[in-house]
């Protein structure tokens, strides 16, 4: 999705869409909303807290959502109830040049992007159907440069302004949602309703989701190891390894480098999309660096912890909303205190390879397997039956040799 061709066509399909929006005007009302929401797993479920508003913003209309078939979050959308229809297009870049024509085919009274790390492939969807407005809140520089911000900010009706990277990302949607009219509203945990549980899960576990978005996200699998072999050895409960099929290479090198492979179970691919939500909810608890899971976790009330990288500090990590008692659910982030924290900077996408080391970003490598084990066991600090671990020591060098870490005290 990040290679040449498909910006390049992003950048045309933009200037076609652009200079023509004011040539193909809405021709009558059609009682309909569409929403464009494209984005990860993770990034969804966080918008799910707000995307509960536009019942009430829009009385009588037809909700209706569009997602792309990367990272497809139709099933999830379709459970929660928010939707009236959910349309899902081929973004494929070879593909997408016949979805934008299908969708300037369509029309609806108003058209929102609801993206706030805008990109040219969301504001594309957006330009193509006929529509009367055009809505979209201001966005930070994650995705787009300065002057095409500009130029994307030139082709919608309304520009909502809401804050930048540095506020978390659950204030910044009810931001946008008060700025479009629900002056009321308020932000708060997103909840996913319940399914199926999976088969084949332990009774007791917790959970490890190891895989990323990108590579260069991934905490090491020794590291993992390491905290694993601890937290199975101390708290008598098996692991259960979750993710797809493509991350299962992480899951197999946990297991490799794990002093207790018997305490492992692998789930890596074994579960769709809702039996992967539901074994985070059946999990004790969560030990992640992957976002989507980090973010479903509260969702269904799951305590986690999550090795976070620095760059996007402050956006998704440390977690805040705007209602009491959400606080018990926040995920706990451990993210090493750099002085680059909080740069704003997506070294995978802007092409800054200083912040890469042995193909992970630094701000990753430096989270130590000690501080993630001690922020485990102060977050089920006080759970009956519970084992504390006095001293984790590990040096430069155990941090590379999961074996070393294994001490600890009832």
């Amino acid at each position: 999705m990040s290679t040449w061709p498909s910006k390049l066509l992003d950048r045309l399909l933009f200037s076609f869409l652009a200079h023509t929006r004011r040539s193909r005007p809405l021709e009558r009302r059609t009682d309909s909303v569409l929403l464009v929401h494209f984005a990860h797993i993770g990034d969804f479920v966080l918008w799910l807290d707000s995307a509960r508003a536009y019942r009430e913003i829009y009385p009588g209309k037809k909700i209706v959502l569009l997602c792309r078939r990367f990272k497809d979050v139709s099933a999830i959308a379709a459970r929660t109830g928010c939707f009236d229809e959910i349309v899902v297009i081929d973004d494929g870049w070879r593909h997408r040049a016949a979805s934008v024509v299908r969708m300037m085919r369509e029309s609806y009274d108003v058209v929102i992007n609801a993206r706030l790390s805008r990109d040219l492939q969301s504001d594309v969807f957006a330009l193509a159907p006929r529509s009367g407005q055009r809505i979209v809140p201001s966005s930070d520089r994650t995705l787009l440069p300065a002057r095409w911000i500009e130029r994307s900010d030139a082709a919608y009706t309304r520009v909502v302004a809401c804050d930048g990277m540095q506020t978390m990302e659950l204030i910044r949607n009810a931001q946008f949602v008060r700025g479009l009219g629900d002056g009321g509203f308020r932000a708060a945990l997103p909840e996913l309703p319940v399914s199926v549980r999976p088969a084949g899960l332990p009774p007791a576990f917790f959970a490890v989701c190891p895989g990323a978005n990108n590579e260069a996200n991934r905490w090491p699998a020794d590291r993992f190891a390491a905290a694993v072999d601890v937290l199975t050895e101390v708290l008598s409960i098996p692991c259960v390894l979750l993710g797809t099929a493509g991350e299962s290479g992480i899951g197999r090198s946990i297991r490799e480098k794990s002093r207790a492979p018997e305490k492992i179970v692998s789930c890596m691919g074994r579960t769709d999309q809702a039996g992967y939500i539901e074994a985070i909810r059946a999990a004790r608890f969560l030990l992640t660096n992957d976002t989507s899971a980090a973010h479903i976790a509260p969702a269904v009330k799951t305590r986690a912890v999550v090795i976070q990288p620095g760059w996007n500090y402050g956006r998704f990590f440390p977690y805040r909303t705007e209602r009491q008692g959400d606080e018990a659910w926040f995920p706990r982030p451990v993210c090493a205190p750099l002085p680059c924290r909080g740069c704003g900077k997506d070294p995978t996408t802007d092409g800054d390879c200083s912040c890469i080391q042995d193909r992970v970003m630094r701000c990753v490598l430096a989270v130590e397997t000690r501080r993630v084990i001690e922020e485990v066991f102060d977050l089920l600090g006080g759970m009956k039956g519970t084992k504390e671990v006095q001293d984790v020591d590990l040096d430069d060098d155990q941090e590379k040799s999961p074996g070393d870490v294994r001490r600890g005290r009832i």
